[in-house]
């Protein structure tokens, strides 16, 4: 709930569009015949939250303070990589029950979203260390971090060790983890713009967010590289960081009316069975959401 300079994780109220193609629940319901197995992590008003993926009570992991957020799962699901800060936010590595904390970044500007390397021997996230937003990564062996991109404003990291990301207007691109073959994979539109893009366990599919005017309004599927984008939803609620399920049959997104209102919802990879995993409300909100079946709950 902090970043005014990345469009796929900025969190900014908006003016809610005249056309609604559906209207989000006003309450969670799991679907029988479709379990969701796994946990999703969260980020609330007070720190990070964990949910059943299926439904249930949040709870909140110990050790963790109101300015925490964008949490990611480890690959094996035992720790979560977040950021944390007011105007200066740097990156911390956490395990799932709150202990052992650790902060890898100190730069005097912010670094966030981060996002782990398929063996979770590193990490993205993106720097605004250079006065703008730039694609860094960090090893966590040696601790060090360095630019591999220039211009990026959100990114993921793929099992064919490209980092994907976004710049500044909206087109996808990827690079080596070293900063080489540089490259474009999608171009952007106007009526399309790649914001807050996510890719699949498998690498198979991304999913995004994209508006043509405003804050993103629609949720999006393709294929990492090449092919038409498919439109999951769209909905008059600003819509923020979209997550795949492990096995790519669901997204959860952030949405709401306000920045005091965002929830967490899933929903299949076609736009079916939307179900609330966690509600937000006034004063309270429920944001940035990463999901993993080899967790567990403390």
């Amino acid at each position: 709930m902090k970043h005014k300079w990345l469009l796929g994780g900025t969190l900014v109220a908006g003016v809610l569009l005249s056309l609604v193609a559906w209207t989000l629940p006003a309450s969670s319901r799991t679907h029988p015949a479709t379990p969701r197995n796994g946990v999703v992590v969260f980020e609330g008003s007070d720190g990070l939250y964990v949910v059943e993926a299926n439904g249930g009570e949040p709870r909140r992991i110990p050790n963790t303070l109101p300015r925490d957020g964008d949490p990611v799962w480890s690959p094996d699901g035992k720790r979560i990589a977040f950021d944390r800060g007011g105007d200066d936010r740097d990156i911390y590595v956490i395990n799932a029950d709150g202990s052992h904390r650790q902060q890898l970044t100190s730069a005097p500007e912010d670094d966030a979203y981060p996002h782990w390397e398929p063996h979770g021997r590193a990490l993205a996230f993106i720097s605004l260390r250079e006065g703008r937003a730039n694609v860094y990564a960090i090893d966590l062996a040696h601790g060090q971090s360095r630019r591999v991109a220039y211009d990026g404003e959100s990114s993921d990291w793929s099992l064919h060790r490209r980092i994907l990301f976004a710049d500044s207007i909206g087109n996808l691109r990827s690079v080596l983890p070293y900063g080489a073959q540089n490259r474009f994979e999608h171009r952007a539109s106007f009526e399309m713009q790649f914001l807050g893009i996510r890719i699949s366990e498998d690498d198979s599919k991304i999913v995004f967010t994209s508006s043509d005017v405003g804050p993103p309004h629609a949720l999006y599927a393709a294929r990492p590289s090449g092919g038409k984008a498919k439109r999951v939803l769209r909905t008059a609620l600003e819509i923020y960081s979209p997550a795949w399920s492990p096995d790519g049959r669901w997204i959860t997104f952030s949405a709401g009316a306000a920045i005091d209102h965002l929830s967490v919802y899933a929903v299949g990879a076609d736009g079916s069975m939307l179900t609330r995993l966690a509600a937000g409300g006034p004063g309270a909100f429920a944001c940035c959401s990463d999901w993993s079946e080899k967790a567990k709950m403390p």
